[in-house]
């Protein structure tokens, strides 16, 4: 195990120093036949919080929140070094503690040879691993309508390589990358929000409308994707909002019933505000059935019914503009008859 030379228990310092590593190794193969010896790397890093103890964390969720940090971790340039080393010794192979946590431009190289003689052959381009790309999705905030705030951007690396020992001696981080930053906001407490999906329908819409209407509740519809989605991504563009839920009782699967349904809401009730429901896709019978027990448990409980907009501070004016003209009418493909 080619790593913890510095630990969350320890003072902070490298995790897998070259040198530190080369004298393990040496130690181990005058022992050990070296083509028994499986080299194993650290995919991973260490964070030392000042004036407290270390923690783990992987290559790309290191972060700064105003306070001093100590960060070591090992990454592509890491990787090459140890590696071509491994190759000149002629180990039995590599291993990654933890697969999925490494600096993904490792695949670049882990399956050429990097013994010096073949690096003198057959150079390695080290483009391929200069633009550093992190996956993942970060999210601030608490609620359940999304911004983007932020989209990928490749980080840029420039190495210093010494061709006569095969090694990189020096690197610069000259450009960090990014991914993708969402904001969610909206939450309130004591709020819900029914929100149904798919429609319209000719026979459910009308029947939750007159459910909202009698119950005096407010909701929120949203139709099929056809009806008002733009195409080739141009929701941003459009000043399209985006938004989540976590109530969910899957009112759409086959056979569900109206029992379950609620109780699935009820259950799910500190999930978060919106609640997601179905007026239309199929038979809506049960969620039809089951929608003023819903209505009546919240109220029962003390909750406030909102919509989106409540919950943005937007009023519906805003939300909704009036249409003038049939270009800007949100209808992609579909004619719109039932409205």
């Amino acid at each position: 195990m080619a790593y913890d030379q510095h630990s969350i228990e320890s003072n902070a310092g490298a995790i897998s120093h070259q040198a530190w590593v080369e004298k393990n190794l040496d130690e181990l193969c005058s022992k050990v036949d070296a083509d028994k010896v499986i080299l194993a790397l650290a995919c991973y890093g260490y964070d030392w919080p000042a004036g407290k103890v270390g923690k783990t964390l992987t290559y790309d969720n290191a972060d700064g929140n105003g306070m001093r940090h100590d960060v070591y971790f090992t990454d592509a340039a890491t990787y090459f070094n140890l590696i071509r080393k491994a190759d000149d010794w002629g180990l039995a192979g590599i291993a990654l503690w933890r697969l999925g946590s490494e600096d993904a431009r490792l695949w670049s190289f882990i399956s050429r040879s990097l013994d010096h003689d073949h690096l003198a052959r057959e150079p390695f381009d080290f483009e391929k691993i200069s633009k550093i790309k992190v996956g993942g999705i970060q999210y601030i905030g608490d609620g359940e309508i999304l911004d983007l705030v932020n989209s990928p951007e490749p980080g840029l690396v420039k190495f210093a390589y010494n061709p006569a020992n095969g090694l990189i001696e020096d690197q610069q981080y000259v450009k960090t990358p990014s991914n993708y930053v969402i904001k969610r906001f909206g939450e309130r407490d004591n709020t819900v929000v029914l929100t149904f999906d798919d429609g319209p329908d000719p026979t459910y819409t009308p029947e939750v409308l007159d459910i909202l209407k009698r119950e005096q509740c407010s909701g929120s519809i949203f139709s099929c994707g056809g009806y008002g989605r733009k195409k080739y991504g141009s929701e941003r563009k459009e000043n399209y909002i985006n938004v989540g839920e976590y109530i969910d009782p899957n009112d759409w699967l086959p056979g569900r019933t109206a029992d379950e349904i609620y109780n699935e809401v009820v259950k799910q009730r500190d999930n978060g505000n919106i609640i997601l429901l179905h007026d239309a896709g199929g038979n809506r019978e049960a969620t039809i059935e089951a929608l003023p027990r819903i209505i009546h448990y919240f109220k029962a409980h003390g909750y406030k019914f909102a919509t989106i907009g409540d919950l943005m501070g937007k009023k519906r004016d805003e939300l909704m503009p009036p249409v003038q003209n049939a270009s800007d009418s949100g209808s992609a493909d579909h004619p719109i008859g039932f409205f």
